[in-house]
């Protein structure tokens, strides 16, 4: 796939060639390609789409570069080193290796968001990760395959708690998708710029694909 480019070196404190293959699921979901990976790419519809989730009291700060867009959990009040790690360091930073050393109470949280332009999305925690990876059917449909990966050490408790909030994230997220390209289809889509405080990483990747198509 090619360089992913500098934000890659993010999740080399989370040991990802460590963890082994634990299941997949797969849907047929009735959106393009794209309104899934846009979707993965901005935090703002967090705390409505996924209620569910702990969102009072972070923050979801988001870096753009090469081919990637990385977002994180960003704790505001952090309660340990790992949370500490994720409120004060960004991917780059040295401090950032501190970001994986202690698995988080809840599950599918204290986590980083990767898109990777153009098909393929990473959500990665201390001992588990999950992958999407995308593709197009038809203008409107695409096939979502979803990998869960778990580090050998943890409990079959404990994955079977993160997957099934996992799964509860991402059928929300089809949810949301399939209703968004419904307006598309209707005609609906605003025609206005996006937002400069939650929009930057889908400005980066229209700029991702557009520079695509100039040089197919």
């Amino acid at each position: 796939m090619g360089d992913p480019g500098p934000l890659a070196v993010g999740i080399a404190p989370f040991g990802v060639d460590d963890l082994e293959f634990g299941r997949r699921d797969q849907y047929v979901a009735a959106f393009n390609w794209k309104v899934l990976l846009e979707n993965y790419s901005e935090n703002y519809h967090t705390p409505t789409v996924h209620a569910q989730l702990p969102v009072a009291g972070y923050e979801y700060p988001t870096e753009c570069a090469g081919r990637l867009v990385f977002a994180w959990d960003r704790p505001l009040q952090p309660r340990d080193a790992t949370e500490d790690a994720l409120h004060r360091f960004r991917p780059r930073e040295r401090g950032w290796a501190g970001v994986a050393g202690t698995m988080a109470e809840e599950s599918f949280n204290n986590g980083v968001y990767i898109a990777c332009f153009p098909n393929m999305m990473l959500s990665m925690f201390v001992g588990f990760a999950a992958t999407f990876r995308l593709e197009p059917l038809t203008a409107r449909t695409t096939r979502v395959t979803r990998d869960y990966l778990w580090a050998p050490s943890v409990t079959p408790l404990r994955r079977e708690q993160d997957y099934m909030a996992t799964r509860q994230v991402v059928e929300q997220d089809l949810a949301i998708c399939e209703a968004l390209q419904r307006t598309y289809d209707a005609g609906l889509s605003a025609e206005g710029v996006l937002s400069t405080d939650h929009e930057a990483s889908i400005a980066h990747l229209h700029e991702l694909l557009a520079r695509a198509f100039t040089c197919g």
